[in-house]
């Protein structure tokens, strides 16, 4: 943002004025319960009424999350004034309470704030050193268990670098995304990602036979969920070369009991790319 950003903050009937670079004012994305840096005496300029174009990318295919996974959101402004923006997201679910984790990917330009009236809120704003771009890249963290849709609110406080708060433009913008145990399947090696070949049922001893491929190296997830969304196991965790691979797991849910009848869905994380399949139990 421009060098001396002014916030306003109403404290005991009276006004103080923030000049601070150092990132946004919480609670000011938009979000239900919330306001934004364009109202007075803040900016003082209506919400998305200038000519830059904002937006927000979330990494999960079909707007899906997984439960217990992570995804890149990026924040994007073209701000044809300046380079020097700032930026603040939040995530909420459906009863607008705070949901999921944020992961710094720029711990050096970024930060992690809570709300002031709202502290069950978490806010991921720019630093000094990260308000001469226009965008920023966070993760998130879904949820271990499914809690539908989520939305994602942001703010840019797209500046003319004046040094005033005459010029700027603010925008808003928010994104939803629902859960899916499925997000992001890709079964068969004609996708170009990697594939769960086949998972085998061994009635006899309580296994399960899973083999799958990997198109290059890569830190590797081989999760077990219910089709609900939760989460039964963890089956492999780590670096594996490419090719062909194969494991057998147990049947036993993370706390040691066996896992009960019904529909489950072998999840393959390999780097950034998902690849999933469903089998029924026994």
């Amino acid at each position: 943002m421009k060098r001396r950003l002014p916030f306003i903050v109403l404290l005991a009937g009276g006004i103080l004025l923030l000049s601070n670079l150092d990132g946004a004012f919480p609670e000011n994305t938009g979000a239900p319960g919330e306001l934004t840096c364009g109202r007075a005496p803040c900016h003082n300029v209506p919400v998305n009424a200038g000519n830059a174009q904002m937006s927000i990318a979330f990494s999960g295919n079909d707007l899906e999350y997984v439960a217990d996974s992570t995804y890149e959101l990026t924040v994007t402004i073209a701000n044809q004034q300046t380079m020097r923006n700032g930026f603040e997201i939040l995530a909420l679910n459906g009863n607008n309470q705070n949901t999921g984790e944020w992961i710094l990917l720029e711990p050096d330009k970024m930060k992690i704030i809570p709300g002031i009236g709202l502290p069950s809120r978490k806010y991921v704003t720019h630093m000094a050193a990260g308000n001469m771009q226009a965008e920023w890249k966070v993760a998130w963290k879904a949820p271990s268990v499914n809690v539908g849709v989520v939305t994602f609110y942001a703010a840019v406080n797209a500046t003319n670098n004046n040094g005033m708060l005459t010029g700027d433009e603010v925008y808003t913008k928010s994104l939803a995304v629902e859960f899916s145990p499925l997000s992001g399947t890709k079964e068969t090696a004609q996708s170009g990602g990697p594939g769960i070949v086949s998972v085998s049922p061994d009635r006899t001893n309580g296994t399960l036979m899973i083999r799958y491929f990997l198109k290059s190296a890569a830190d590797v997830r081989l999760e077990v969920f219910h089709i609900s969304g939760q989460k039964v196991a963890t089956v492999v965790a780590g670096k594996q070369p490419e090719g062909d691979h194969q494991v057998s797991w147990n049947s036993l849910a993370a706390n040691g009991s066996g896992i009960l009848p019904g529909v489950y869905v072998v999840r393959l994380v390999a780097g950034r790319e998902i690849a999933a399949r469903k089998f029924v139990w026994p």
